[in-house]
């Protein structure tokens, strides 16, 4: 099958046939496959609330970062140029709401994690794995919101124009550079062999540095208070 029949994003690579969804679709299908995970705990199962929510809550979110990744790994450096400079109404709400709502969930399970340990039987056992879940789950979704934000912002056409990260190599980063980028902010709190010459950018990073010192601090207190709670 030649290029000419592939859709735009992939007039250089035909390696994915089916073009990986938008923002806003993304959002959608993932909040469709909590519901159906609530409704089948609370109906189905007659879940306490807690377990529900929390069960709804990583199901809709492993989706999301699937879905996410599916456009990450998918799209050569023409596709993410494509992709990422595109006008994609609601991009930036979901990059809003998954960064905050990310934050919020990680901070509230670290806090739920003494709760689920004073209830007995499998229902407790579940809310300990489901908090383990969500933990990683937040950070990675996190990580993975500012890999397509970086990306958004350095190939979009504004007033700073095309660039504005100079990655080692010098050719056009593809989704997969801008995950490296981001992740390696978020272990580290600093880049690595990139140079940062955008201040828009500047500015996502210096978010994402404040936002992965928070969770570092918040998963290291949830993993003492899951140990220390244990052993007592």
């Amino acid at each position: 099958m030649s290029c000419v029949s592939c859709p735009r994003i992939y007039e250089v690579s035909c390696a994915v046939l089916v073009q990986p969804p938008h923002a806003v679709p993304r959002a959608a299908i993932s909040l469709s496959i909590a519901a159906v995970v609530a409704l089948a705990l609370s109906a189905g199962l007659h879940a306490s609330g807690t377990l529900t929510a929390l069960a709804a809550w990583d199901a809709g979110g492993f989706s999301l970062l699937a879905l996410s990744w599916f456009t990450i790994v998918s799209c050569s450096a023409a596709a993410t140029r494509i992709r990422a400079a595109a006008d994609d109404p609601g991009r930036t709400a979901v990059y809003l709401i998954v960064v905050l709502s990310s934050s919020a969930s990680l901070l509230a399970t670290t806090a739920l994690v003494s709760r689920a340990k004073s209830i007995a039987g499998s229902e407790g056992d579940a809310l300990v794995a489901l908090c383990l879940a969500n933990i990683a789950l937040c950070w990675a979704l996190t990580h993975t919101a500012f890999t397509l934000r970086y990306a958004h912002l350095y190939y979009r056409e504004d007033v700073e124009g095309v660039g504005g990260v100079e990655f080692a190599g010098g050719a056009a980063p593809t989704y997969f550079d801008f995950a490296y980028f981001a992740f390696t902010l978020g272990m580290t709190f600093q880049v690595s062999d990139t140079t940062v010459s955008s201040p828009q950018i500047r500015r996502a990073v210096l978010l994402h540095a404040v936002l992965s010192f928070i969770y570092n601090t918040a998963i290291l207190a949830f993993v003492l208070n899951l140990v220390f709670g244990f052993a007592a």
